[in-house]
């Protein structure tokens, strides 16, 4: 009987992604077992399953951006807005990664809940605690309001990878689409919702476990919360605060439109120089698709912004900064 090959997993990648390449994910095990010279058992007993053996030969720098976050930690040397804006910079770079994986399995028809399976998307646990463990650091040295940390942490992964992939998704339909100043798009969110001098509070709690005694307080997220008394009820509502907000705001740089489906539409444009606001459906520079319910909701205090972002309550279609104008509209300093 003749000696069996000796074979290094090294080699069974390299051969295992030409196939894949080649032929997809249906290829046999049998065929990449034939090209090495083995028998299919051998890549089920090094690699588990072909799954597992498509990941590790397709992907095999994977999620590079997390060693970042192994080591996160606030810095007392650094102003804590400057460390915040590479945080977003590695977020960003992490939702990108993470979509690039997405976009390799599904090209090759694997099944998404396979791919949650083994990646754990879309919010990778150890990213969320080194967000917390910065976050925790920043507090203990004054540098930011008192918040709930973890809820903070998992918008800030999530509103980064629903913007970044929305960005994607865009370039890839052939639509104007660029990743450039998203990063500090996104950090100046959140450092409008943590930076000290923004609240007149000194603890903040969740709308529905505390009385708010004291206005502008926020939320864990940093979105205004208002007191008890209904704001918005209807779309008539709504269009007179969002025409009240848009008039003190600075000239949007294009034009928006809230779609909430068959309950109508918020747009909202520059003339002359001012934000106008309307109710007429046409074509916008940037679309936000959401349930009305969630907008009542928004502008009632019983919901936040990143919230319905990172439960994909919210879908963005177009200029990505032009939602991000209308997200400081709402969180800034109150006229």
């Amino acid at each position: 009987m003749g000696r069996k090959k000796k074979i290094f997993d090294q080699e069974i990648l390299v051969a295992a992604r030409e196939c894949f390449e080649e032929h997809g994910y249906a290829v046999s095990l049998d065929l990449i077992a034939r090209q090495l010279g083995v028998t299919a058992p051998v890549l089920f007993s090094r690699f588990g399953t072909k799954l597992n053996l498509f990941y590790e030969a397709m992907l095999p720098d994977h999620f590079a951006a997390m060693f970042y976050f192994d080591s996160l930690r606030y810095d007392p040397e650094q102003r804590a807005d400057e460390q915040l804006r590479e945080i977003a910079v590695e977020l960003i770079g992490l939702s990108r990664e993470m979509n690039e994986v997405a976009d390799i399995f599904a090209r090759n028809a694997v099944a998404l809940h396979e791919l949650n399976h083994i990646l754990q998307i879309p919010a990778p646990p150890p990213v969320i605690d080194a967000l917390v463990r910065w976050l925790e650091g920043a507090l203990q040295a004054g540098a930011i309001i008192e918040v709930e940390r973890r809820a903070v942490g998992e918008a800030m992964l999530g509103m980064a990878h629903a913007m970044t992939s929305n960005i994607l998704r865009q370039a890839a339909q052939g639509k104007p689409a660029a990743l450039e100043g998203l990063a500090e798009h996104v950090a100046t969110i959140f450092w409008r919702m943590l930076e000290p001098d923004r609240t007149n509070t000194a603890q903040i709690k969740w709308p529905d476990q505390a009385v708010v005694k004291a206005l502008p307080a926020r939320s864990k997220w940093g979105d205004v919360l208002r007191r008890d008394t209904m704001v918005v009820e209807d779309l008539s509502d709504a269009t007179a605060l969002t025409a009240s907000r848009m008039r003190k705001h600075l000239p949007l740089n294009g034009s928006v439109m809230f779609d909430f489906n068959q309950t109508g539409v918020i747009f909202v444009e520059v003339q002359n120089g001012v934000n106008v606001v309307d109710n007429m459906r046409r074509k916008a520079d940037c679309t936000m698709h959401m349930a009305f319910t969630d907008f009542c909701d928004l502008e009632n205090g019983l919901v936040a912004s990143p919230e319905l972002m990172h439960n994909d309550r919210i879908r963005v279609d177009g200029d990505v900064s032009l939602a991000l104008e209308m997200y400081n509209a709402r969180v800034g300093t109150p006229a």
